[in-house]
């Protein structure tokens, strides 16, 4: 079935349909690949607008997501989306891990950052920002000596270190 005819020459009117559609979920991965956008609440959201309408997405969507959620107020977002991803079998790559454990440490979520931290620590290699959180999480709990500890993995590891993290008594 063809369109009617607009009266306007040869092109047929726009009456919505599948060209709608397919401008709508354009429009959508493109705000999600953004990558100058820093409202995690609007990331979530246009997340759950994807999944609703279908769109598949894929590492660099979920990525830009957890880029986003990087707020302490949006860590549990942040773990949200990277279980998601899990269940969807899309293997997140570092910087969304690194992401969801500066999160998660910021926040001062401790359990969530050894938990997240352990489970990819075998499966990928991990980096600087993610060794960071876990020292930051490790000396939030009053834990010095296994934050020492973390360090000195780190350094075996051969990677370095992005911060110096000082805490001298009053």
């Amino acid at each position: 079935m063809h369109p009617r005819a607009s009266g306007q020459g040869v092109f047929p009117r726009y009456g919505g349909g599948w060209m709608h559609q397919f401008g709508h979920v354009y429009a959508l991965q493109q705000e999600l690949l953004n990558p100058q956008a820093s409202n995690w609440f609007r990331a979530v959201e246009l997340w759950h607008t994807a999944r609703h309408e279908g769109v598949a997405l894929n590492s660099a969507h979920y990525t830009s997501i957890l880029r986003q959620c990087v707020q302490p107020k949006a860590w549990e977002a942040s773990l949200r989306v990277l279980r998601q991803m899990q269940r969807e079998g899309i293997r997140p790559d570092v910087v969304g891990v690194g992401c969801v454990l500066a999160t998660c440490a910021d926040a001062d979520r401790i359990s969530e950052v050894e938990e997240v931290f352990d489970e990819f620590s075998g499966k990928m290699a991990l980096d600087s920002v993610c060794y960071l959180a876990l020292i930051k999480a490790k000396m939030a709990g009053g834990r010095w000596k296994e934050a020492i500890a973390v360090g000195k993995r780190q350094e075996a590891d051969g990677l370095h270190f992005l911060l110096i993290y000082v805490h001298a008594p009053p």
